[in-house]
């Protein structure tokens, strides 16, 4: 399915603090490999009839042996579908934005569902290619230039995240915060897939950023999530990825699950 409308890089919102960290709180702490781990994007709409097969094969990404040191995988679901008769609950205007952006780096005339990114390029029909091995193998065999370590604060219904950044590349670098879901599913009641039930991994539910690294600079951010909404947090994860901003690629990325909630 293809949406051939003309497409604007658009700058994504900031959700940016620099308030310190409350030293009564507990911490969970994790560091980025020092290899580059590939990021991969599934953009899809559950009012797309060929997007399902897409779905179920990121869905089967780690049972094929995949692991979140080669790759992070993040499924963003777009809104310029949902007037076909089927309001997509997980679809946000700032992901078909960020599909935009992503199409106007690689002079691409049009957007469609389902897309498959890797590493910032177009990544077309991955089940019938033999080559994510290979193109993993190499993306992975790169040290990474970009750093980054992860500290987080439980607070009651919130979570408070600090993201340290290091550049070392000649570039600058955008770096984006991700809360996602798994275990998901829907019951499709209108549009191509009526009748359908779905079930959808590594959902993007929240996106902060672009947080701006100039070369050879460090930055501290804090991020600021709600988790109120979310039933069960063992569904929930957290990925940070940093992409150059010319081209899309992936400068680093990696998979954080959430520091549990402290005994009360």
């Amino acid at each position: 399915m293809t949406n051939k409308l003309r497409h604007l890089a658009v700058c994504l919102p900031l959700t940016i603090a620099t308030l310190p960290f409350s030293s009564q709180a507990t911490e969970c702490t994790a560091k980025s490999s020092e290899q580059r781990v590939a990021l991969l994007e599934l953009y899809t709409s559950e009012g797309c009839n060929s997007c399902p097969p897409a779905d179920r094969w990121l869905n089967g990404l780690r049972d094929r042996g995949i692991s979140a040191q080669q790759a992070i995988a993040l499924a963003f679901h777009v809104d310029y579908w949902d007037y076909i008769g089927w309001k997509d609950r997980f679809a946000q205007p700032m992901f078909s934005q960020r599909q935009r952006l992503i199409a106007d780096r690689n002079r691409a005339s049009f957007i469609y569902t389902p897309q498959f990114v890797l590493d910032g390029k177009d990544y077309r029909q991955p089940w019938r290619r033999s080559d994510l091995g290979k193109q993993l193998e190499s993306i992975n065999g790169s040290p990474a230039k970009v750093s980054i370590t992860v500290e987080q604060q439980r607070e009651k219904d919130g979570l408070k995240i600090l993201v340290h950044g290091r550049n070392r590349d000649m570039r600058t670098t955008h770096l984006f915060v991700a809360l996602y879901q798994n275990r998901l599913h829907s019951e499709v009641k209108a549009g191509e897939n009526a009748g359908k039930k779905l079930y959808h991994e590594f959902v993007v539910r929240e996106l902060k950023g672009p947080f701006a690294i100039e070369s050879e600079e460090s930055r501290r951010n804090v991020v600021q999530l709600d988790l109120a909404p979310y039933r069960d947090d063992s569904s929930l994860g957290l990925a940070v990825f940093a992409e150059d901003p010319d081209s899309g690629r992936t400068m680093q990325a990696m998979a954080v699950a959430l520091c549990q909630r402290a005994p009360h």
